[in-house]
């Protein structure tokens, strides 16, 4: 107890509600204790692993935010989840001149970064998405269009269909530029 006031908790079968008025402790700090707390249906339950220093959710059991649980994060023993049942989903990193980097397994066993979303503006203007050297942005079902950069040169590739470039302004132009061995571009 505290201040000479002691809480006990007695379970006589007949409550089916036990309130606490007081912290209440599981183990000693560094020294824990493994707590796990099983649901209705078998194998679904959450464990505090003390080890580990991690709340482990069972598979297909399911970390549930908002007053109706309209955001739901879950593993299915074969994938990972996010899910929002009602309204925007907003990715955001308040951090200061900082960005959102996307990474994955590149194949060899390790980790990737594929793409960066740039939370500062390189030369003052614009804002990035970033792709790695030979990174490809890949549209259309069969991923038909290609845009990518291998260090050296850029490439557009169209795999099926017509290329169209098409301007739907009203009286403007298409203006390809390139060096003119002048230092600088010219239409």
């Amino acid at each position: 107890g505290s201040g000479g006031v002691t809480a006990y908790l007695t379970l006589d079968g007949s409550t089916k509600t036990v309130q606490f008025d007081v912290p209440i402790n599981v183990g000693v700090d560094n020294t824990g204790h493994d707590v796990t707390f099983f649901g209705a249906t078998s194998g679904k339950s959450l464990l505090w692993d003390e080890s580990g220093d991690r709340l482990v959710f069972a598979d297909n059991t399911y970390l549930a935010l908002g007053s109706g649980s309209d955001m739901l994060q879950y593993h299915t023993d074969s994938h990972g989840y996010i899910v929002n049942q009602k309204g925007n989903l907003i990715i955001q990193n308040t951090a200061n001149d900082s960005d959102i980097i996307f990474k994955s397994d590149n194949g060899s066993g390790g980790n990737a970064t594929y793409f960066t979303i740039d939370g500062s503006a390189a030369d003052g203007t614009y804002t990035y998405t970033t792709w790695v050297d030979s990174g490809v942005v890949a549209l259309g079902a069969g991923n038909d269009l290609k845009l990518w950069h291998n260090g050296t040169n850029s490439y557009i590739k169209n795999e099926t269909g017509d290329l169209n470039i098409v301007q739907g302004a009203d009286d403007k132009d298409i203006v390809l530029k390139c060096d003119n061995q002048g230092g600088g571009t010219t239409a």
